[in-house]
């Protein structure tokens, strides 16, 4: 995030010709807001995938939590910068041995902001 990216594409006919396009460019914003999106599937089975974003630089937090407020797995734990971001669970804890299905809640606390989303685990 915060950058800007250029790109040339570059193809060959079937005649061996080659052929160059021009400089596509790309920037890439900044997010305006934190925002914990919801993950993808859900529900999963034996990976799922969690995005977030983040407009500053911060200390950031991601922890699934089990049904009864447990804490399962901390996924993540440490200073971010600002940016897009995508981190996997595979349905493991803290010490590597995997879980049973059900209801899963991840929490993700940066700064001031935090948020908490629901995730379901279907083995």
């Amino acid at each position: 995030a915060g950058h800007t990216y250029y790109y040339k594409l570059e193809d060959f006919d079937i005649g061996g010709q080659r052929t160059q396009s021009e400089a596509i460019v790309v920037t890439v914003d900044i997010p305006r807001d934190f925002m914990l999106l919801q993950n993808y599937p859900n529900p999963f089975n034996p990976r799922t995938t969690i995005r977030f974003q983040l407009p500053q630089a911060v200390d950031t937090k991601v922890v699934i939590y089990n049904i009864n407020g447990q804490v399962v797995n901390t996924v993540l734990d440490g200073r971010k910068d600002a940016g897009y971001y995508e981190i996997h669970w595979s349905g493991q804890n803290n010490a590597g041995v995997q879980v049973s299905s059900g209801v899963y809640y991840v929490r993700m606390q940066a700064g001031d902001f935090q948020a908490t989303k629901k995730m379901l685990l279907v083995r």
